[in-house]
């Protein structure tokens, strides 16, 4: 289970509320728009966030990697490091993550759906 992202007085604190597309995060998640608010993304090779290959990610800190997985249910979400199973591809950030827990609701299934 994720560690809880928000709360005074931590990096980063939010409140738990939906994002703009009124998507809400579990307690233990963020949404992704308070990812990218508060953790502040770099742009990839490519001038998105969204960091292809983990050789252009490594000479960063791990604390600053965030991982893109497939849901096992559906949807997408960034997880705090570099993981490998369901990987999608890496967002690297200008502030590093919480704890190794973090996790953020990057696109749900709906969202999937709609891009298709």
């Amino acid at each position: 289970m994720a560690a809880q992202l928000h709360g005074e007085g931590r990096p980063g604190s939010l409140d738990h509320m939906p994002d703009e597309r009124g998507h809400e995060p579990t307690p233990d998640q963020i949404t992704e728009d308070a990812l990218f608010d508060v953790y502040k993304p770099i742009d990839a090779p490519d001038g998105s966030a969204l960091f292809n290959d983990f050789g252009d990610v490594r000479a960063y800190p791990e604390c600053h990697v965030w991982t893109v997985v497939d849901g096992d249910e559906g949807g997408m979400y960034a997880l705090a490091g570099l993981h490998y199973v369901n990987r999608v591809g890496y967002i690297v950030t200008e502030l590093p993550w919480p704890d190794e827990q973090a996790e953020a609701v990057y696109m749900t299934e709906e969202e999937e759906d709609d891009d298709a």
